[in-house]
């Protein structure tokens, strides 16, 4: 589904006389139809630029990057929907006319409209709120919208950049509970970003390692599923992962892990 190789980033000096900056270096990585990768990483280590050049929003860059044997970002048909930190919905559109946009820029025939939001509506627990703005939802539910919106374009492959990162611990586990019911239901390919460790052990059936722009090591994730946030198999794994990041970075820019209790 997803092949990246070879791949390289430099962004250019800011001033004349200037070093380029390198954020990515030899990236090879593949992804399977349906497999849900996570990205873990401190910030700055090239995670985000890796999302936005699969998104083909980035083109600038070396090496390869195929999705579904299509360069990445080079045709309209091979859909991709991208989730980001920051919900990014439109203040001044309802609920409903959010999807509206999202399914107007990819080109969606107006007679496909009404199923697929109540669909993705339904899906994420929003059926109810569609004439809603997005001043009138909590954080959680404007998260929830901002991925009905992604998912409604029937996506072949959804990229995350850390979206539960500003929820609060409560909420962000109710949403990555969510993702992987959805996930499990849709069977889509995901590319989730994130700086926290235990995160990515619960979300993930294959854990990327990434620093310096360079991914160091992959994990598999052995636990099964459906996964408990409370499962001391859960807590074990992610001590195995911080060790290992820890090990890459000698001990700089540890990631997220969870406090005693959670």
């Amino acid at each position: 589904m997803i092949r990246i190789t070879g791949l390289s980033k430099k962004f250019p000096p800011r001033r004349a006389g200037g070093a380029a900056l390198q954020v990515l270096r030899d990236i090879n990585l593949d992804i399977a139809e349906g497999e849900f990768v996570c990205i873990l990483g401190a910030s700055g280590c090239g995670k985000s630029t890796l999302l936005n050049i699969l998104a083909g929003l980035d083109r600038t860059h070396g090496g390869e990057v195929a999705i579904d044997g299509h360069a990445a970002g080079a045709t309209r048909a091979l859909r991709v929907g991208y989730l980001f930190q920051e919900d990014r919905l439109l203040p001044w559109r309802s609920a409903e006319q959010n999807i509206d946009f999202a399914l107007t820029a990819a080109r969606v025939p107006q007679g496909e409209w009404a199923g697929r939001k109540d669909r993705w509506l339904g899906m994420v627990g929003l059926d109810g709120f569609r004439g809603y703005f997005p001043h009138q939802m909590s954080g959680g539910m404007r998260q929830r919208l901002a991925l009905a919106r992604a998912l409604a374009i029937e996506p072949q492959v959804l990229l995350m950049d850390e979206p539960f990162s500003g929820l609060d611990e409560l909420t962000a586990r109710k949403m990555r509970a969510d993702i992987l019911r959805i996930w499990a239901e849709a069977r889509k390919t995901i590319v989730f970003v994130t700086h926290n460790a235990f995160e990515a052990s619960f979300l993930a059936d294959r854990i990327v390692i990434m620093a310096e722009g360079r991914i160091h090591e992959t994990i598999a994730v052995p636990l099964p599923r459906p996964r408990d946030h409370d499962d001391d198999a859960l807590f074990a794994l992610n001590r195995v992962v911080v060790r290992r990041f820890l090990d890459i970075t000698g001990g700089q820019d540890a990631p997220v892990q969870p406090h005693a209790g959670e």
